[in-house]
């Protein structure tokens, strides 16, 4: 419904009100003003020829400021003569990482500026991405957390294990899925205090539902990203989707009545 509505304010004119609508590091300022830290920020450019590639370290991820679907998100490790795309055997000089980001910015597909981060090292051995921590997250609830592995780069989502848990990590009852489903998937240690940080930062948004997505490596809850239409079917059957509607329904009423109390409905910075 939410994408079809979508759809309907894109064919009357109407402006977006999504916060991705300013971009990845807007969010990421937003975010970090909650005392919810993204990735340690290495550096940033205006276009892909300005990136100084020789003096990045050995393992590091390049994002672009827009782009969906992973799109402009490069996870990369130095090797001899260049760099490897970690998740995959590609390996590609500094040359060809820049005549790739041009094409994909001279195509529309994403949008400058550029940043560099510091890669999350899950498991100290630099060579496979951090499991994602993904909250749903309803104007301040959280009833549903999807932990996913992923798998190779480009891989199709619904090929990489997934588990489905609660609040309190506890595995959800009563869905069903035709994806890969594995409870031995750890619940990580520091789960309440990610469902807290999702719970405060969809409230500062001011949408009725964000996907929030997390890392959580070692002591550390880092933010990664917010989705506001997640792709796919997003179907788990009938007790799950009434479980979310239902939480849906009441973060409409509670951001509406927000707003009627004179709540700006722009995004809210915080103070940190």
């Amino acid at each position: 419904m939410e994408r079809r509505l979508r759809k309907l304010a894109v064919e009357a004119g109407a402006p977006s009100t999504s916060v991705i609508r300013h971009g990845k590091f807007y969010v990421y300022d937003l975010a970090r003003s909650h005392g919810i830290d993204p990735p340690v920020e290495l550096g940033r450019w205006k276009e892909p020829q300005d990136i100084p590639w020789d003096e990045l370290p050995d393992l590091f991820v390049v994002k672009s400021d827009r782009g969906t679907h992973g799109r402009g998100v490069l996870p990369l490790r130095r090797t001899v003569p260049g760099w490897q795309i970690v998740g995959s055997s590609e390996s590609v000089t500094s040359d060809q990482l820049t005549e790739l980001l041009v094409e994909l910015v001279e195509s529309g597909t994403v949008e400058p500026p550029f940043l560099a981060e510091e890669f999350l090292d899950e498991d100290g051995s630099g060579t496979r991405l951090p499991t994602d921590v993904k909250v749903y997250a309803f104007y301040g609830e959280a009833p549903m957390v999807v932990l996913r592995r992923p798998g190779r780069l480009g891989e199709n989502p619904a090929r990489t294990p997934f588990r489905i848990i609660d609040a309190q990590g506890a595995d959800m009852v009563g869905f069903t899925t035709r994806s890969r489903v594995d409870t031995a998937l750890p619940v990580p240690a520091r789960l309440a205090e990610t469902v807290e940080a999702a719970k405060r930062l969809s409230v500062a948004i001011r949408a009725p539902f964000s996907r929030l997505d997390f890392y959580c490596i070692g002591d550390r809850v880092v933010f990664g990203e917010v989705t506001p239409r997640p792709g796919g079917s997003g179907w788990h059957g009938p007790a799950v989707d009434e479980m979310l509607g239902d939480a849906w329904d009441r973060a409409d009423i509670r951001l509406a009545r927000d707003l009627a109390d004179g709540l700006p409905p722009e995004p809210q910075f915080g103070d940190r």
